[in-house]
C-alpha cells in the first residue's frame, strides 16, 4: 500500500479469486441441488447426474480452448465473457421447467 491506496495487483488477486470460487461452486453443486431438483421437477437422479456430467466434461474439454482464447484475446474479455454465460446460465435455471433445460443450461 502506497500512499494510502491498494496495489491494482490486489484487486485482480481478489477478482480472480472470486471468479474461480464462484465458477468452481456453481459446477459442482449437483449434490445440494440433486434432492431439490428431484422434488420440484419429478427428474431422477439420474438424468440431474446426466446433466451434470455433461457440464463437468464439458469444463474439462475447454481448458485448452479457454487457453487459446487468453492468448489471442486478453484475460479480462475471456474472464467477463465467461462470468456472463456463467451468469445467463444460472438465471435460465430460474425459469428451466423441463430436464431437457437443465442439459442446454
Amino acid at each position: 500500500m502506497k500512499n494510502g491506496k491498494i496495489h491494482y495487483a490486489w484487486i485482480i488477486l481478489i477478482v480472480t479469486f472470486l471468479s474461480v470460487l464462484i465458477a468452481a461452486v456453481t459446477n459442482t453443486m449437483s449434490g445440494v441441488m440433486m434432492i431439490p431438483f428431484e422434488k420440484e421437477f419429478g427428474w431422477s437422479r439420474a438424468s440431474i447426474s446426466g446433466a451434470f456430467a455433461v457440464c463437468i466434461t464439458l469444463v474439462g474439454f475447454s481448458g485448452p480452448f479457454i487457453a487459446g482464447l487468453y492468448q489471442k484475446f486478453n484475460v479480462r474479455s475471456v474472464l467477463l465473457i465467461g462470468m456472463g454465460a456463467l451468469l445467463v446460465a444460472v438465471l435460465l435455471t430460474t425459469i428451466m421447467t423441463q430436464i431437457w433445460h437443465l442439459f442446454i443450461i
